[in-house]
């Protein structure tokens, strides 16, 4: 009677054993699933509601980073090439912002936005998780040397760019602030209903690392030079496509 009960209680506790294992299991392979799924987010997002597909294009330059002149899609986009804007599916921040930037170099974007919806609506587009890595002193921080400024809007109709239609909006043409990591790249860009004329819009931006912003001495003296950024690192999460507030 005894060898009974101590082989159930052997085989409940081995039984016991299995399940928390298999518990933990799961526990640990849900939470590296969810760590591997936030750090390959996408860079463009766009709010869960809005009917909306885009394309995401950054500047091929063969890394000489001297960004483009041309803001047009026409006849400008990569096929095989180079020294044209590269459309990208589904990137992440580190596929879209090199970590290892120098002073004057410049990075070009487009993204091309289409309405399918029934209804009009109205967009803005916005950088957020833009932060400085490396350097603890706030005004020495590598993004207060970036510029961010919109360089373009046209629509699309019939395949045919329209004439840039920036001054139609209140767009960005200025530099990235230490401590503040979201910014607005443009407000209020409208976009007609599905297949009408201009449901579909194009904007182009860039992003450059100005060698005339100084850094700062450990003795808070503003210097000529850009040394205190040399070794940081400029980083931007998310472009993200929301609703007009």
């Amino acid at each position: 009677m005894r060898r009974n009960q101590s082989n159930r209680l052997f085989f409940l506790t081995i039984g016991l054993f299995i399940l928390t294992l298999g518990l933990f299991t799961s526990v640990v392979f849900a939470w590296i699933s969810q760590s591997r799924n936030a750090s390959v987010s996408p860079f463009v997002a766009s709010v869960k509601d809005l009917a909306i597909d885009f394309d995401f294009y950054r500047y091929n330059d063969e890394d000489t980073f001297d960004g483009s002149s041309s803001y047009t899609l026409e006849n400008n986009t990569c096929n095989n090439t180079t020294f044209c804007y590269d459309f990208l599916e589904n990137p992440t921040a580190t596929a879209v912002i090199p970590q290892k930037l120098k002073p004057s170099d410049k990075l070009s974007f487009a993204i091309t936005i289409s309405n399918r919806s029934t209804t009009d609506t109205t967009l803005d587009l916005k950088l957020n998780g833009v932060m400085s890595l490396g350097f603890n002193q706030i005004n020495n921080q590598i993004q207060r040397a970036f510029k961010y400024e919109v360089k373009a809007v046209k629509y699309l109709n019939n395949s045919v760019e329209s004439a840039d239609q920036k001054t139609l909006f209140s767009y960005a043409n200025t530099y990235f602030v230490p401590e503040i990591s979201n910014y607005t790249l443009i407000d209020d860009v409208s976009l007609a209903k599905q297949n009408d004329a201009n449901s579909v819009v194009i904007i182009f931006f860039d992003l450059y690392f100005d060698p005339s912003i100084g850094s700062y001495d450990e003795n808070n003296v503003l210097q000529n030079n850009s040394n205190a950024f040399m070794n940081q690192v400029f980083k931007i999460d998310q472009l993200l496509i929301d609703y007009e507030d």
